[in-house]
């Protein structure tokens, strides 16, 4: 499917330098995609291409930033004071805000919300990342090769959503880069 040779070389194409820790993370639990059914060529790409973004070109499993901007975040049911540092982004596609740790973590058996660093495991985040884009459906637009969907998606919330991702143009560049690094035909690992 991808080994941690291709990671590196789309990090590489973006200039720049992965941490081999998130690159091995992701890697040892590839197999989470493949049970999640992003095992397209095109899926695994576009999957992989928000990943690069997400975590920085491979380098962290947490946001840099405090989370104090997220505070008093309804829409991301934060709600109690602290909430926004507790809950900042964590994982592959940094879960953020009370109400995903909650969702996610009660779907996955964990209790997110009294550890929610648990998020940024590479194991539990990998599972999350595939729960997150089978709820938003996004193998559909992968097939499609619709980035801007997909990038809306994994940062808006919404495939369909009127404003643009955060750095959406980079997300489309990667992307073109990571599907030529997972060529067609590739045989799921």
């Amino acid at each position: 499917m991808f080994t941690a040779d291709d990671l590196t070389r789309l990090a590489k194409a973006c200039g720049a330098k992965p941490n081999a820790a998130v690159v091995a993370g992701i890697v040892e639990n590839r197999s989470y995609l493949t049970y999640g059914g992003i095992n397209t060529p095109a899926s695994v790409a576009e999957f992989l291409a928000q990943a690069c973004l997400e975590t920085d070109y491979f380098r962290v499993l947490e946001e840099y930033a405090s989370g104090k901007a997220y505070e008093d975040r309804k829409d991301l049911g934060n709600v109690v004071a602290g909430d926004g540092v507790k809950f900042k982004g964590r994982g592959i596609f940094q879960c953020t805000g009370r109400d995903n740790y909650e969702r996610y973590g009660r779907r996955l058996g964990l209790d997110l919300l009294k550890e929610p660093k648990l998020a940024a495991r590479p194991d539990i985040s990998a599972r999350i990342a595939v729960m997150y884009w089978n709820d938003k459906g996004l193998n559909e637009y992968a097939d499609r090769g619709d980035t801007k969907a997909i990038s809306r998606a994994i940062n808006r919330g919404n495939p369909k959503a009127k404003s643009p991702a955060n750095h959406e143009a980079d997300r489309i560049k990667i992307a073109k880069l990571a599907r030529e690094i997972i060529k067609p035909g590739a045989k799921p690992a």
